[in-house]
């Protein structure tokens, strides 16, 4: 699962070592989230509201990997809001039997 908090513009998550990854055309203002479950692949803006639409095609859908994982996050500075922090906060759960 990953969360990604703003202000950020067109915010991008790259898994490093497969090369998978998505961007989002879109925008996060102060205090707005995105949730994206790369499981079910439901992409929701705070927490509820369904924004599917806003992933770019093309994107390849990223999913961890057995070991160690890279992952790479990228955006821009939303007009108005230079300098305030974005986080992206990725959470797991083990899936082995």
């Amino acid at each position: 699962m990953l969360r990604l908090d703003g202000p950020v513009a067109n915010p991008s998550v790259e898994q490093v070592n497969t090369g998978g990854g998505l961007t989002i055309d879109a925008s996060l203002q102060e205090g707005e989230w995105l949730t994206i479950d790369t499981r079910t692949r439901a992409v929701l803006l705070n927490g509820s509201s369904p924004r599917r639409s806003w992933v770019r095609a093309g994107s390849i859908w990223p999913l961890l990997q057995p070991g160690a994982n890279t992952i790479a996050y990228r955006g821009s500075s939303v007009p108005g809001s230079p300098g305030q922090p974005s986080l992206l906060t990725l959470t797991w759960r083990d899936t082995s039997l």
